[in-house]
């Protein structure tokens, strides 16, 4: 879907660059279009980790669109964020991204949905109960924000109108 519709991708996580690329592995990620900024491991010829890159946590995703200056000259002119997180500092990484709008998507994890609700972080909120529902919720509102009922990518207006009015909407 993503790639149908031509839409960037940037994976931000505390998680392991390395392991996050094996996951991805068997999904069709748009790779020409996708960035992972996380916690880089480098190996010997050996496969010992010997060093790792700059780290990322829950405590600076907010430097998200400064350390990936590259990522977003290439997609300048984007007009929309949709940032998705399962924790309430995951929205951290969409604040300094320059955009008309930022869709803060949540998925609460169990026991949480009235805590990640009462914080304000999160436009849209998703309880994450059960897994596979709640990836069909998240797949939906992608999917209405990037394509039309045709499948055919929407363009940089509608988009940004359908986001403005999925924007005041909680699930």
């Amino acid at each position: 879907m993503l790639r149908k519709a031509g839409v960037p991708l940037l994976i931000v996580s505390a998680g392991i660059t390395n392991l996050i690329r094996q996951f991805l592995e068997p999904v069709d990620v748009p790779w020409d279009s996708t960035a992972i900024y996380a916690n880089e491991v480098f190996f010997d010829e050996d496969g010992v980790a010997k060093s790792h890159g700059p780290v990322v946590s829950s405590y600076n995703k907010a430097t998200t669109y400064r350390a990936n200056p590259e990522f977003f000259k290439r997609h300048e002119g984007r007009d929309l964020v949709i940032c998705l997180g399962d924790g309430i500092t995951d929205m951290d990484a969409a604040k300094e991204i320059p955009s008309a709008v930022t869709l803060r998507v949540g998925i609460a994890r169990e026991g949480r949905f009235e805590e990640y609700r009462d914080s304000g972080a999160f436009d849209v909120l998703v309880d994450f109960s059960s897994a596979e529902e709640s990836l069909h919720i998240v797949t939906a509102l992608l999917r209405s924000l990037v394509v039309d009922e045709h499948g055919v990518a929407r363009e940089k207006t509608q988009t940004l109108r359908d986001a403005g009015d999925t924007k005041s909407s909680q699930t």
